[in-house]
């Protein structure tokens, strides 16, 4: 994880891309931190890049359908 902590941040900004509907959608980052051998990102949780990534997350967990 540290190689891909260090990647990002030498990038400076990078895309996370999300499913919008029926379209990807892709939506510029800054903002990554690591604790322990976790990355985080940075979002608002108002938006909806975070929407998407919360809804997706619950799917792969098994607690929605897709």
């Amino acid at each position: 994880m540290s190689q891909a902590y260090e990647f990002l941040k030498e990038c400076g900004s990078f895309f996370v891309l999300t499913i919008n509907g029926d379209y990807p959608a892709g939506r510029p980052f800054g903002a990554v931190m690591k604790i322990g051998e976790d990355l985080y990102l940075s979002t608002n949780d108002m938006n909806q890049a975070h929407k998407q990534m919360r809804e997706h997350l619950l799917q792969k967990q098994g607690l929605r359908s897709t």
